[in-house]
């Protein structure tokens, strides 16, 4: 047996289609995707607005069509105007009007009536969006509006059984939690109890309470961890609070939107709505909000044509909207609702006159909106991707701006940050961020080259080499510190900065392990957050590994723990010219770029191998991130590389301390096995302390030995087609500025 349901109108019809969706998935249906594939079909009316209703009237004819056929049963459930109950049920079987939604499996099976259909598991339209109902009905009893006779009074969901959900959908994945209410402003816990199944769990943000306000709701789910946005609908603004403001404002995860309806913008029509406000209160709310929330968007529901509205009591409302200047605007021609206060009023504003008073509106809201947009054009805002077609992702900024930007691939589901580039009134038009990575061999000059550059394009540093993130190892990895100090005569980026920001040097202790999987983690945060202050993030780095990782989105093999215990110990038992000639027959790819001194890391690539089957090198797969990249080079023939090398080594022991550092490590507990783990410097000059070298033995064997890593650097770097070799550092300037500019 099959069910397909359809869903007309506002969020709470969608929120109460996932509910349904559940509700049959426990009786044993399974969903259809067309509505002639159906055993079972629920319908979720809207009776907002004429249109709506008619096209509940047009399913008469697709239903009586399947039936023909087989047999159908045919379910009517959401807002339904008891005017319009009658006509319905004659191609109905089942009419529930949505108060009643909890008699929906009685109404199938006959076997028994929930208690609280509020709280059906839901079966998810999407992945990664949701609609979490908080409560239903409405008390306003607005003149024009059906929604306190279909739905009924207000009633507040309880607090625990929210939080709860808000939390399975987080540790799920979950981007974008909606909570939505007729008038989420009058939402007030009657209890804060979590369901019985979860009831051993704590409640994020305190104990156990008897009420609870809609801005305290919001903050005990926006205190819980993780990658989301909350946003909620509607509120009513006689009851906007400056509490829920401030809530809003001080919030991690509430998303700067505000759906706003005023419905007019004249006063008397306000009164005759029974909307308890007037227009000048309604303007007062937004300054707060924005003046609380900079860049805030504001959207609001307005009625075209409302009875005895006059053309002048309509320019009150034109007013209104020059003087909100909303990013948003859902304007609807007034249609009498049966039932309702208002349609005892005479319809006296024709559909013509209607229509042109809508189009006003529209002129008004497209200025206001795109003056907004324009001003979004350079900057960078945090998108979440909602669907993709012909090689362009479509989604919302964080406050709910429609974007399109081209992406390589389908990146639906993600939180992304991307370039506004252009804007229209009701849209804009973005790119994925430009990130500038300088690489190259040891002593190439990378360092040197990343500050300039970040110097001429606002830029901040992140470090991309393996032994860099170690506190303490300045001399021997070369951290060059002195770069990146500024003349702040020469350079204008703020008063206090004498230097260009750098991160994840320094990071973690020599007696620790800092793996590329945690580098790679901590590079996107930190992209993340330098993109956030409007500025370009400049990777320099010769750790190869670390680089790709990054580009191209490596997704690192994990060993469980016990195993690779048992697999260690055995494979220590092996020395490492055993151990080599093992990976060269297991994994010759990583053999090849391997630094076959590091005993370490060639037993982490056998482990990988033991525990699953397969090489690291075909572990590793890719997921890139969101941003394009450009990898410029540096390289040098291969003398004056070595020239360099040299160079750089005897400074480094003669003139900066790197021997007397290494002898400190020592000293504060880094142990001999620990430095040799290090390679390179570490190893030989922990040697020469040891008195297992001369200083010439030292120097000699050193000097061999980094000319020989930066060969196997090359070997890496050489193959990524991607990387734009430089011979001079001077062309990176160019390459740079138009990359960053290119649209």
């Amino acid at each position: 047996m099959k069910y397909h349901i359809i869903a007309f109108g506002c969020q709470f019809n969608k929120s109460d289609s996932e509910k349904a969706a559940g509700l049959l998935k426990q009786l044993g249906y399974l969903p259809a995707s067309e509505l002639n594939e159906a055993d079972l079909v629920l319908v979720l009316a809207c009776s907002v607005r004429q249109t709506a209703v008619d096209r509940l009237f047009g399913l008469k004819i697709k239903f009586d069509a399947i039936r023909r056929k087989r047999p159908l049963l045919t379910i009517l459930s959401g807002c339904i105007l008891s005017s319009d109950e009658k006509k319905l049920a004659e191609f109905f079987d089942v009419v529930l009007p949505a108060k009643d939604l909890s008699n929906l499996s009685k109404a199938i099976v006959g076997t028994y009536q929930l208690r609280n259909f509020s709280n059906i598991h839901p079966a998810y339209n999407s992945k990664f969006q949701a609609y979490v109902p908080i409560m239903t009905g409405c008390d306003n009893f607005c003149s024009y509006c059906v929604v306190p006779f279909t739905r009924g009074r207000e009633v507040s969901r309880p607090a625990g059984e929210i939080i709860e959900e808000c939390r399975e959908l987080i540790e799920k994945g979950y981007k974008l939690i909606t909570l939505i209410g007729q008038n989420v402003n009058s939402y007030k816990a009657t209890s804060y109890k979590l369901p019985a199944r979860n009831a051993s769990r704590s409640v994020a943000g305190g104990q156990a309470t008897s009420s609870l306000s809609f801005p305290e709701l919001l903050r005990r789910i926006d205190a819980m961890p993780g990658d989301y946005w909350l946003s909620f609908a509607t509120s009513h603004p006689k009851d906007l609070s400056d509490k829920l403001i401030k809530t809003m404002a001080e919030s991690r995860h509430v998303m700067p939107y505000l759906h706003l309806p005023a419905q007019s913008g004249d006063d008397e029509i306000l009164k005759k709505m029974n909307r308890h406000y007037t227009a000048g209160h309604y303007v007062d709310l937004i300054k707060r909000a924005r003046k609380a929330m900079p860049g805030l968007a504001v959207s609001t529901d307005i009625i075209a044509g409302f009875p005895t509205e006059t053309k002048k009591q309509f320019l009150n409302t034109a007013k209104l909207f020059e003087k909100a200047k909303f990013d948003l605007a859902f304007i609807a021609r007034y249609s009498a609702r049966p039932g309702t206060a208002a349609a005892k009023l005479k319809d006296d504003v024709s559909l013509l006159e209607k229509k042109k008073r809508e189009k006003i509106l529209t002129e008004i809201l497209k200025k206001t909106a795109l003056k907004k947009n324009k001003g979004l054009i350079g900057q960078t805002v945090e998108v979440l991707a909602e669907s993709y077609k012909g090689g362009f992702a479509f989604g919302r900024t964080r406050n709910f701006k429609n974007i399109k930007f081209a992406c390589d691939f389908d990146r639906t589901g993600e939180l992304i940050i991307v370039e506004v580039i252009d804007a229209h009134a009701f849209g804009l038009l973005g790119r994925l961020p430009r990130i500038l990575a300088i690489l190259g061999t040891t002593a190439s000059g990378k360092t040197k080259l990343a500050v300039k550059l970040a110097k001429q394009f606002n830029g901040e540093i992140i470090s991309a080499d393996s032994r860099q993130v170690y506190q303490g190892m300045d001399v021997g990895t070369g951290k060059d510190l002195g770069e990146y100090s500024l003349n702040p005569k020469s350079y204008k980026l703020k008063a206090n900065s004498s230097h260009i920001m750098y991160h994840l040097i320094d990071v973690e202790n020599p007696k620790g392990q800092y793996t590329a999987a945690q580098w790679q983690t901590a590079a996107l945060e930190r992209i993340k957050e330098i993109l956030r202050r409007g500025r370009v993030p400049v990777i320099c780095g010769g750790s190869g590994l670390y680089i790709s990782a990054l580009v191209e989105g490596f997704s690192f093999t994990k060993t469980r723990k016990h195993e690779n215990t048992k697999t260690r110990a055995n494979l220590s038992k092996l020395s490492l010219k055993q151990l080599l000639a093992l990976l060269k027959k297991i994994d010759p790819e990583t053999f090849a770029v391997i630094d076959k001194n590091n005993r370490r890391r060639v037993e982490r690539a056998l482990e990988i191998y033991y525990q699953t089957g397969k090489p690291k090198s075909q572990q590793e797969t890719k997921q890139k991130p969101p941003y394009d990249f450009l990898l410029l080079g540096l390289t040098f023939p291969r003398e004056v590389l070595r020239e360099r090398i040299a160079k750089r080594l005897k400074d480094r022991l003669e003139k900066e301390g790197m021997i007397e550092e290494i002898r400190k490590l020592h000293r504060r507990g880094v142990s001999w096995k620990r430095l040799e783990e290090f390679g390179l410097e570490y190893r030989f000059v922990a040697r020469y302390l040891q008195g297992k070298l001369s200083y010439e033995e030292l120097y000699g064997q050193l000097n061999s030995a980094i000319a020989d890593f930066a060969k196997r650097q090359m070997t890496w770097f050489k193959r990524d087609k991607n990387i734009i070799w430089l011979d001079k550092a001077g062309e990176a300037v160019g390459r740079a500025r138009e990359f960053l500019k290119k649209s």
